[in-house]
């Protein structure tokens, strides 16, 4: 008795609103994945050939203490490069992350290198502060 009666041909524009605004809502915000004709980038390849690889193998030094070497060993392997620390003789391995750039497996150990003006690979960033060079016997290669 005390409630409003809503007319029924006021009750139709609800049925068209709802719909329309959830089609807006589809088309400024589609669904990821293959239906909504959304294509995924592929991810990067990184693989570097072996003989790819070889271009960054020498012996690299750098002085945490003036007047100290501390030595450092780069190899080629198949899959990546294996860093060998002179001192300890601790092994690293690294996967490539681009042309350049390397990191070991749980990713927190980076190397990037650096090619000089005629793109022979003389220098090596590990940790991203360390700059290690290669040293003159082994720039050639």
């Amino acid at each position: 008795m005390n409630t409003l009666k809503i007319p029924l041909h006021h009750l139709y524009k609800y049925a068209f609103i709802l719909p329309a605004l959830f089609m807006s809502c589809f088309f400024i915000c589609p669904f990821q994945g293959q239906a909504s004709g959304v294509q995924q980038i592929p991810a990067r390849d990184t693989t570097i050939s072996p003989k790819q690889l070889k271009a960054f193998e020498g012996v690299y030094t750098f002085q945490f203490k003036k007047g100290e070497d501390a030595i450092i060993k780069i190899s080629a392997e198949k899959t990546g490069l294996v860093l060998k620390q002179m001192w300890d003789g601790q092994e690293i391995h690294f996967t490539a992350k681009s042309a350049l750039e390397f990191q070991n497996q749980d990713g927190k150990f980076p190397l990037k290198f650096f090619k000089d003006k005629q793109g022979v690979i003389h220098q090596v960033l590990a940790f991203n502060r360390d700059l290690w060079t290669r040293t003159a016997k082994n720039a050639k290669q």
